[in-house]
C-alpha cells in the first residue's frame, strides 16, 4: 500500500530533521516560546509523545488482531479518517484546538522529550512494517477522544504521519 510506504519514508525524514535541527539545541532554546500561549519546541514534541502513548499500543493491538488477513492493494479512506487527516495536515494552516490532556502548554520540559519521540518513531516504523502485511483498511483503532468510534489501521497511521509533520513544521519555525 503506497501511502503506508510514504508514511514510513516520512519517519526517516522526521528522524533526520530531529537530529539535524533540534538535538544540538540547549534546554533553554528548546523551551523558548514566541508568546505565552504558544508552544515551545519541546511542547510540540511532548504533544506528539502523548498521542503516541495512546495510539501506538492501539495500532499494535490492531495489527495483531488482523494477522490472518490479506493486505489490500490500495488505501480506502473512510470519511472520518479523511477528515481527521485533513484537520492535522501540515498544509492546513487553520489553528486546531487540542484536548487538555494532550496540551503540554506551560510545561518546562527536558530534552529527554526528543529521545522519547525518537523511540516512538522506531516503534511506529515497526508498526507500519507490520501493517503492510495485513488488511489495513479494517476499522480497528479506537479514537482517543471518542473510544466508541474507530478508524482503520491505515487512516490512523496516516493521521499520525500528518500530525507529526504538522508539529515538526511548527517546531522548525522556532529554531
Amino acid at each position: 500500500m503506497e501511502v503506508l510506504h510514504k508514511a514510513k519514508e516520512n519517519i526517516e525524514i522526521i528522524r533526520q530533521a530531529i537530529k539535524r535541527d533540534f538535538l544540538n539545541l540547549d534546554t533553554d532554546k528548546l523551551n523558548l516560546k514566541p508568546n505565552p500561549d504558544a508552544w515551545s519546541i519541546l511542547e510540540c514534541f511532548e504533544h506528539l509523545n502523548r498521542y503516541a502513548a495512546y495510539y501506538l499500543p492501539e495500532l499494535e493491538r490492531g495489527v495483531k488482531s488482523l494477522e490472518n488477513t490479506m493486505p489490500p492493494n490500495e488505501w480506502k479512506p473512510t470519511f472520518l479518517g479523511k477528515k481527521s487527516i485533513e484537520s492535522v495536515a501540515p498544509e492546513n494552516m487553520k489553528a486546531q484546538k487540542t484536548f487538555k490532556r494532550m496540551n503540554p502548554v506551560n510545561s518546562h520540559l527536558e530534552p529527554i522529550v526528543m529521545n522519547k519521540f525518537l523511540e516512538y518513531q522506531d516503534r511506529f516504523a515497526n508498526i507500519i512494517d507490520s501493517a503492510l502485511k495485513v488488511n489495513a483498511n479494517k476499522k480497528i483503532v479506537k479514537i482517543e477522544f471518542m473510544k466508541f468510534m474507530k478508524l482503520t489501521l491505515a487512516d490512523t497511521i496516516l493521521f499520525m504521519d500528518a500530525h507529526q509533520r504538522r508539529h515538526l513544521a511548527q517546531a522548525r519555525k522556532l529554531v
